[in-house]
């Protein structure tokens, strides 16, 4: 019998980088929804928080 799952559950726990990606994402968001945001802050946000989940992750890839 073959079933159509519209989402899958997750057996395995969820990763320190797939926690930042995730609030990283939702920072993101609602910064760049607030009405009267500089486009400037808006930059150093999105750079803070990309250089951020990269470091993390490159510290993650470097542990064994």
């Amino acid at each position: 019998m073959t079933e159509l799952a519209l989402f899958s559950l997750r057996s395995e726990a969820i990763s320190k980088i797939e926690i930042c990606y995730f609030f990283g994402a939702i920072a993101i968001a609602v910064i760049c929804s607030v009405l009267g945001t500089g486009l400037g802050f808006v930059a150093v946000i999105i750079v803070f928080v990309l250089a951020a989940a990269s470091a993390i992750c490159e510290q993650r890839k470097a542990d064994p």
